[in-house]
C-alpha cells in the first residue's frame, strides 16, 4: 500500500469495527428482500423458477462476500473486493431479469436494484467516496440497460425513461447516500486530525523542558547507582585494590555503553525498554533490534498504532516478554513483535482485536501467529 486510501475504515478503524454489525445487517436485509420478493412473484411474474432460485442464490453469494471480505481480520477491504461484491450482485440482477423474462409487469417491485443499493451503501465505509460513486454509476447503468430491454413487457404504457428512473432510484439513492455520508465523515476526521496534530506539537513544545530535566535525572541516577557507591567505598577504605580497579573499569564501560546506546535510541526503544532496576549496572539490553533505525520511517498514524498496541500489551505481559525486530525486505520494512503471556493465546488475541484492527488499517501484511504461550505479530510498511 504505497499511499493510504481515504476511507472511513482506514482513517477511523475503530469506528468501522463498531459499525460492522450494520454491514452484516445490510447483508441480511438484502438477502431477505431477494427471498421474499421472489416468493411473492413466483406465480405471476416468474417465467423460469430454476433461474429465479439461481438469481437468489447468487444474490446471497454477493451478501456473503460482503460479510467475509469486510471482516476486521481481513482489513482493509480493497478495490478488487468491492468490485467482486458489486459484480456478483449485477450477475444476480441479470439472472433475475432472465427468470422473469416476458412476464415482468412492474419494474417497481424488482428486488435486484434494491439489493444493489443496499450493498453499495454497506460498502461505503470501506472504500473511498469517489469509488463508491463510480460503482454506483456503473450499477445504475447496468440496471438501466436491463430495464430498457424489459420495458416492452410492462403493462403500464409510459415512456421508457420513466421505467428507467424508477429502476435506478434505489441504486442511486442508496449508493450516493453512502458515498456522501462517508465523504462527510472523512472531512470531519481530517479536521479532527489537523487539530489533534497541532495540539500534539504544542504539547511537545511545552514538555521539552520537562524532557530535558528527565534526561538529566537519568544521568544522575546512573551516577548515584554505579559511580557514587564506588567512590564512597574508596574514600572509606583509603586503599585501591584490584577489585576496585575491576569495578572502576566495569563502571566506565557501563557509562560508555549508556552514552553510545542513548545516541542510537529511537522512540521505539523508549517505548519498549523495560523499567530500570537492579543492583549493579544501569545498562539494560533494549528489547528492540533495529540496526538500520528503520523505526524512524513510520509515520504518525503508524507510530500511534504501535504505541496503542504496546500499551495494551503492557498490562498483560512482563517487559521482558516483549521484543521487536525490524528488518529490510526489498523496499519495505518488516516488523516482528514477539510476546509471551500467561493468558490463553486465543483470549489474548481476542482482547487485542480493536488494536489489531487499527494495526491492519495503517500497516500491510498483518499476520498473527499463535503458539501458546507465545504470540507473534508480523506486519510491513513502506520504507522511507
Amino acid at each position: 500500500m504505497s499511499a493510504r486510501e481515504g476511507t472511513v475504515q482506514l482513517l477511523d478503524p475503530l469506528g468501522a469495527l463498531a459499525g460492522r454489525p450494520l454491514t452484516v445487517l445490510g447483508a441480511v436485509a438484502a438477502t431477505a428482500i431477494a427471498v421474499v420478493l421472489t416468493l411473492v412473484h413466483t406465480g405471476d411474474q416468474t417465467a423460469d423458477p430454476a433461474l429465479a432460485v439461481l438469481a437468489v442464490a447468487v444474490s446471497v453469494l454477493a451478501c456473503l462476500a460482503l460479510v467475509v471480505l469486510s471482516k476486521p481480520e481481513r482489513a482493509p477491504l480493497r478495490r478488487r473486493s468491492a468490485a467482486v461484491v458489486v459484480g456478483i450482485a449485477l450477475v444476480a440482477n441479470l439472472l433475475a431479469a432472465l427468470a422473469s423474462w416476458g412476464r415482468n409487469q412492474l419494474v417497481s417491485d424488482d428486488w435486484g436494484p434494491i439489493v444493489l443499493g443496499i450493498l453499495l451503501l454497506a460498502l461505503s465505509p470501506y472504500r473511498p467516496p469517489a469509488e463508491t460513486r463510480t460503482l454506483t454509476g456503473v450499477a445504475a447503468a447496468v440496471v438501466a440497460a436491463i430495464t430498457i430491454l424489459e420495458s416492452r413487457f410492462f403493462v403500464t404504457q409510459l415512456p421508457v425513461l420513466i421505467f428507467v428512473a424508477v429502476a435506478v432510484v434505489p441504486v442511486l439513492a442508496l449508493g450516493l447516500a453512502g458515498a456522501s455520508f462517508a465523504d462527510s465523515v472523512l472531512r470531519r476526521l481530517e479536521r479532527w486530525r489537523d487539530r489533534a496534530e497541532r495540539a500534539s506539537r504544542a504539547h511537545a513544545e511545552n514538555q521539552e523542558e520537562g524532557i530535558v530535566r528527565s534526561v538529566q535525572q537519568g544521568r544522575v541516577t546512573i551516577l548515584n547507582q554505579d559511580v557514587v557507591p564506588l567512590f564512597t567505598e574508596l574514600l572509606d577504605g583509603g586503599t585501591l585494590t584490584g577489585d576496585h580497579a575491576r569495578r572502576a573499569r566495569d563502571v566506565a564501560e557501563a557509562i560508555r555503553a549508556v552514552m553510545v546506546a542513548e545516541t542510537e535510541r529511537s522512540w521505539l526503544d523508549d517505548l519498549l525498554a523495560p523499567a530500570r532496576g537492579g543492583d549493579r549496572s544501569a545498562v539494560w539490553a533494549s528489547p528492540v533490534h533495529d540496526p538500520g533505525h528503520r523505526a524512524e520511517g513510520m509515520d504518525f498514524d503508524q507510530r500511534s498504532a504501535v504505541r496503542a498496541l504496546v500499551s495494551a500489551l503492557s498490562g498483560r505481559l512482563l517487559a521482558a516478554d516483549l521484543a521487536v525486530e525490524l528488518s529490510a525486505t526489498g523496499d519495505r520494512t518488516a516488523v516482528r513483535l514477539d510476546c509471551r503471556s500467561a493468558l490463553d493465546a486465543a483470549a489474548l488475541t481476542a482482547s487485542l482485536a480493536p488494536y489489531l484492527a487499527v494495526l491492519r488499517a495503517v500497516f500491510d501484511d498483518v499476520a498473527v501467529e499463535s503458539d501458546p504461550p507465545a504470540l507473534t505479530l508480523r506486519f510491513t510498511y513502506a520504507a522511507n
